[in-house]
């Protein structure tokens, strides 16, 4: 099972070395995300990790950033990502 972590409390990363950071808003309502995608990935792939990476840091963002490995919530199944505004 893929296995993401905290780096800091507005940057995780991913086991593949796909990184995630909110720059502006949460990560419940991002308004600015930057993404660092290794440079072999493929595209669907980096598409998928970023709503992955997401759901995982919106449901997990009250840890503590550490180097401790922690498993990802279950991914939604839908081929469609949506972001709502409160």
């Amino acid at each position: 099972m893929p296995t993401w972590r905290f780096l800091s409390p507005t940057l995780i990363e991913h086991e593949t070395g796909f990184k995630l950071e909110v720059e502006s808003g949460s990560w419940h309502d991002p308004e600015g995300l930057n993404p660092t995608i290794p440079e072999a990935m493929p595209v669907r792939e980096a598409a998928l990790l970023l709503r992955e990476g997401l759901l995982f840091a919106a449901r997990n963002r009250k840890m503590r950033p550490s180097r401790k490995v922690v498993q990802p919530a279950k991914a939604p199944t839908e081929n469609t990502l949506r972001l709502r505004r409160k």
